[in-house]
């Protein structure tokens, strides 16, 4: 599975702005592997080590102190965030298997061999009704990845 986000998101991960982003890109301490996107492992080493750099060629003592409690910082925050994302990803892996196995399922309930012995119309309202939850899974799980990703779980919750 690729880690590759859209930068915005990668800003929003770090905590820095999208502009940051793209500058870390284009001085090559971070991977884009298509344009727009940054691998969120790179991201993170990165964004690391530009805070170390500017750690050891400080203007003085103090910027040196603050900018090495601030790596730290970022760095804890990363490691709660790459776990938090390893959670979220690990989540909807399951979400869309679990929807995959539904339709399939739903699927297979509708074919032709299944449905023999139906009289065609009550055949027919099943095929219907059948597609109608194959959308409703489909809605469903977009709406449990949307979730996900934003942490608003008031849709569902309801």
């Amino acid at each position: 599975m690729s880690d590759a986000v859209n930068i915005a998101v990668g800003a929003r991960l770090i905590g820095v702005s999208a502009d940051r982003v793209r500058q870390l890109v284009r001085s090559g301490l971070v991977h884009s592997p298509a344009r727009g996107q940054v691998g969120l492992a790179s991201l993170l080493r990165g964004y690391a080590a530009s805070l170390r750099a500017s750690a050891a060629a400080p203007a003085s003592a103090a910027l040196a102190r603050s900018q090495a409690i601030k790596a730290q910082i970022v760095a804890g925050e990363i490691a709660a965030r790459k776990a938090e994302l390893v959670e979220t990803v690990a989540a909807t892996d399951l979400i869309e298997a679990l929807c995959e196995i539904a339709v399939d399922h739903i699927g297979e309930m509708v074919r032709p061999p299944n449905l023999k012995g139906f009289p065609q119309d009550v055949a027919a309202r099943i095929r219907d009704e059948a597609g109608e939850a194959r959308i409703k899974i489909e809605a469903a799980r977009a709406v449990a990845i949307a979730a996900l990703i934003s942490g608003q779980f008031e849709e569902i919750d309801g």
